[in-house]
């Protein structure tokens, strides 16, 4: 019974209490933390009848009740339990991001976590106007997110002050700490999300885009052409290859460990191509 707002690109629903909304932002949930064996076949069935109307309701499904779930029975019923239950532990990020607050993914998030934000209780306590002050944040996205945080602070206390949930402290240590990193194109050992986690756990940061103050562009070809290794090299930005970057995340110095790292700035330049290659030996 809610008058759709005509946004230009899309219709939205601005009720909160949306089913569709709710049923989204539970597939979120599931999505966001990568819970195995939890398909949008099962939310759905669950959400259909009544159990499971918010991400709290996840917590208290039983084994008996899914298995008596057609085509679940005892063994996939305990599969999914145990799969939801290993991830009770999750980063800010994931967290905030799992709520489906529209435009709030996790890289915004660990924007706002750089930015001094770095708890669930800063978060909550913060204005539209300190979210606005964010790089990337404009005054639409921080009301977004002022909005979406009054109407979904109390079901996430309620995961944390419980138990269900624990959110990870701010990594302030590790061989990453202080040091940021954005990757471009494919890496030939991970997948970019995985060389993304693996920066937030050592205590690095992400970055989307080449900027000033960028520690490293990181790319499995040093000698492109491309933007982001062109943007690199006027800011003097170091750029380093899949090797390398894998020896820093070892806690090995850049400039020690095997791997290669182009230097940025016109004193890195070099051939006709106008790039320079330094190899790093052991």
């Amino acid at each position: 019974g809610t008058a759709l707002l005509d946004e230009g690109t899309r219709l939205a629903c601005p009720n909160g209490a949306c089913p569709k909304i709710a049923h989204h932002r539970i597939e979120k949930w599931i999505s966001v933390l990568d819970v195995r064996d939890f398909g949008t076949g099962l939310i759905a069935r669950l959400f259909e009848t009544g159990r499971v109307r918010s991400i709290s309701d996840l917590y208290t499904l039983t084994q008996p009740e899914l298995a008596s779930l057609d085509r679940m029975g005892d063994t996939s019923a305990a599969k999914v339990l145990r799969s939801l239950a290993s991830r009770r532990e999750v980063s800010l990020s994931e967290f905030v991001a799992g709520f489906d607050i529209d435009g709030i993914g996790e890289t915004m998030v660990d924007k706002l976590a750089a930015a001094g934000y770095s708890t669930l209780d800063r978060l909550l306590s913060a204005g539209a106007d300190d979210f606005a002050s964010v790089p990337q944040f404009g005054d639409i996205l921080a009301a977004s997110l002022r909005s979406g945080l009054d109407a979904l602070s109390a079901e996430m206390r309620h995961l944390v002050d419980s138990g269900v949930i624990t959110i990870k402290p701010p990594v302030e240590s590790g061989p990453l700490a202080g040091r940021s990193f954005c990757f471009t194109g494919e890496l030939s050992g991970m997948k970019r999300p995985e060389a993304e986690a693996l920066v937030k756990r050592l205590g690095g940061s992400v970055k989307s885009a080449v900027a000033k103050g960028l520690s490293y562009l990181v790319t499995n070809d040093p000698l492109s052409g491309s933007s982001k290794n062109e943007k690199a090299r006027s800011l003097g930005v170091p750029i380093l290859d899949e090797a390398g970057f894998l020896a820093l995340a070892e806690g090995v110095p850049v400039g020690t460990a095997s791997g290669s790292v182009e230097s940025g700035g016109p004193e890195g330049k070099k051939g006709a191509s106008g790039k320079k290659q330094m190899e790093l030996d052991l």
